[in-house]
Formats: structure tokens, C-alpha cells, sequence
């Protein structure tokens, strides 16, 4: 029976070894892209500063709401002091941006994207990031 068995696996014949299916593995699951500024499903939302205008450069998203008092809480997002040059902001979303810390100094408010941010580019020492006001 060794001898058969041999002489079948010499022919490529297997007529007994079991089937081996070739599972197709599963798709890898889709990013998401950096430019969204929503989470569909945890309906957070999150505002994207970029370090150069129009939306290039390194980006860095920040959870709303978000009141980043100072450079250093800037910094612990990653965000270098003085360097916000373009925004992606969600639909009813603001953010104000400050030219100095604690909140002070010249500031404007956002709304939308932002691809310039004209008398506040690379300014930004502070900001406060807020969802629309409950009714």
C-alpha cells in the first residue's frame, strides 16, 4: 500500500489528502481620509490645522471642543507655536484664534474651510474650538 500511495504522489494523483481551500483574504479596511473632519459613526467632530495654506503641509487634527490656552498645550498636540496657516473646520463649528496666550491679544473667529487665514496666518498663540450652541 506504501508502494500505491508513492506512485500516486509521483503522478500528482492525491485521491486521499483532504481538500485545502484557498481563503481569500478580507480587504483591508478603508482609511479614512486625513481631510475628513467628522467621524460618521461617533459623531465627534474634529478641525484640521495645516502648517501651509491651502490645507498642505503637515495636518493635525484636534477633537471640538478644544480651548488650547497657551504654546505648550498647542504643543502637546504637536502644533508648533506661531504656525497655523490653513483650517478645515466642520459645518457648525467655530474657532477663534488668538495672537497671544490665554486667550488674548488680536483674534478672529472661523467658520468653514479656511485656506488662508489672512491677518492671522502663522499667529496663532491660543485658540478655542466650539460646537454650535445648543437651542
Amino acid at each position: 500500500m506504501k508502494h500505491f500511495s508513492l506512485v500516486l504522489a509521483a503522478l500528482g494523483i492525491m485521491a486521499f489528502a483532504p481538500r485545502i481551500s484557498a481563503q481569500t483574504p478580507a480587504p483591508p479596511a478603508t482609511p479614512k481620509p486625513l481631510g475628513e473632519t467628522e467621524v460618521k459613526r461617533s459623531g465627534k467632530y474634529y478641525v484640521q490645522f495645516f502648517l501651509e495654506e491651502n490645507f498642505k503641509g503637515r495636518a493635525y487634527r484636534v477633537p471640538v471642543p478644544a480651548e488650547l490656552i497657551n504654546d505648550a498645550e498647542l504643543k502637546k498636540l504637536g502644533i508648533p507655536n506661531d504656525s497655523i496657516q490653513s483650517m478645515k473646520i466642520p459645518e457648525g463649528v467655530t474657532v477663534t484664534l488668538y495672537d497671544a496666550a490665554g486667550y488674548g491679544g488680536k483674534n478672529k473667529t472661523y467658520t468653514g474651510n479656511v485656506p488662508k487665514l489672512d491677518e492671522m496666518r502663522s499667529m496663532t498663540s491660543s485658540l478655542k474650538a466650539q460646537l454650535p450652541a445648543k437651542q
